[in-house]
């Protein structure tokens, strides 16, 4: 945090772009990015932040929240709650972002689940299936047809389809029809 304040004053004393200051002492300029965007954060965070409770991975993590200042909290909070590491915490900010309809607890929980398929057995393979099933129909359950524009039901339609098909297929060749 400290570092963070001195380079800004330093641009703003020495009139440089960030690119010419980050020559100047020997750091990339986005090395020099990343500590100024630090400053961005909310008081509380960067005060956890200079006290190491938390680490650059965080910070990287919740300054892609910065648009979003309630989610942003909640997260900080959950993140402390639940003592994530730094990669727990963008592999949950990258999740919450591309998947905005699930709260933060869902999207935990889901990343828990992926992470732990990861490392299941080829004849836990029917779980995968049956837990993936579950998502999809939840974010069905949760989707508005009506707040989407023409070309985007398109291509939700055309997807739709796909994954019936392969339904189908699925279904025919184990044979679950009959």
């Amino acid at each position: 945090m400290d570092q963070a304040a001195v380079l800004m004053e330093l641009k703003v004393n020495l009139g440089l772009p960030w690119e010419k200051l980050a020559q100047r002492l020997s750091l990339t300029k986005q090395r020099v990015l990343d500590l100024v965007g630090l400053l961005d954060l909310p008081d509380e965070i960067k005060e956890d932040i200079r006290k190491k409770k938390l680490t650059e991975r965080h910070d990287r993590a919740l300054r892609q929240l910065l648009d979003k200042a309630e989610v942003l909290r909640e997260v900080f909070n959950f993140i402390k709650d639940k003592k994530l590491t730094g990669e727990q915490t963008l592999e949950l900010v990258q999740k919450i972002k591309g998947e905005p309809g699930f709260t933060i607890e869902e999207s935990y929980n889901e990343l828990k689940n992926l992470n732990s398929k990861k490392v299941k057995t080829k004849k836990e393979f029917p779980e995968i299936i049956v837990n993936e099933c579950d998502r999809i129909l939840k974010a069905i359950n949760k989707f508005k047809s009506e707040a989407m524009d023409k070309s985007h039901k398109e291509i939700l339609f055309n997807k739709l389809l796909k994954v019936k098909k392969s339904i189908d297929i699925l279904l025919k060749g184990n044979n679950f029809y009959d």
